[in-house]
Formats: C-alpha cells, structure tokens, sequence
C-alpha cells in the first residue's frame, strides 16, 4: 500500500511538471526586453512613418515621440505609439466625408496602442 502511495504521489508531481512547463516557456515577452526595445522619434527615426516603414520595427514594438509636433502616419503594424512630453500628432485635414486625411489605421493595425498623445486636426 505504502508503494502505491508513493508512485501516486511521484505521478502527480511529474504530471504539475508538465502541466508547467508550457505556461513557464509561453512567458510575454514586453516592451522592456532586448527583442522589443523602444525605439525613439526623433533619434533612431526622422518621422513615425519612417519608423512605421522600417524593417526593423515589427509587431509589438514601441515607438517612443519625442516632445514637439509629429505628422500623421499610415499605421499598418500592431505598434505602441508613446508621447513624451507634450507629444502632438497633427492629423492634417479632416474632409467633408469625415475622413482624416494623414492618420490612419490599415490592415495589421489590430493591437496598436497610443498612450500620453495628442491629436489635432486642420478644420479649415
């Protein structure tokens, strides 16, 4: 009885080994890991777009906006935009559809984030 206790309990031990492994390698990788390190505008890139364009941003990666006023960008990447300071993001003009002309959101977009931004549009 005492080896069927222990073989039981020997079982149930490798069973949570397994069952934790998956959930250890699965580990989110975040902004602040080598592989996703923010990248800065000015500095690493002119423009937003010229970052959004690179190669070398991809999926996931955060794109850090310098204080002052930055052009609309086509957003076709799953990026975090982040405002430093008084970070602007002047849209361009809006038409009388209601489209805004130089920010938009295209395909590949889904999970993009914007945070400490501000927006503005030309209405005249």
């Amino acid at each position: 009885m005492k080896r069927i206790s222990i073989l039981f309990y020997g079982l149930m031990v490798l069973v949570l080994l397994v069952a934790l492994v998956p959930a250890v390698a699965a580990k989110d990788v975040s902004a602040a890991s080598p592989w996703h390190r923010p990248w800065q505008v000015p500095g690493d890139f002119a423009t937003i777009q010229e970052a959004v364009d690179s190669a070398e941003v991809a999926a996931g990666d955060t794109i850090m906006l310098g204080s002052g006023n930055h052009t609309g960008v086509l957003l076709y990447k799953a990026i975090r935009l982040v405002g430093k300071g008084k970070a602007t993001i002047n849209s361009g003009p809006v038409h009388g559809s209601g489209m805004i002309q130089g920010f938009r959101l295209l395909a590949g977009s889904g999970g993009s984030s914007f945070s400490n931004l501000i927006f503005t549009v030309d209405l005249a």
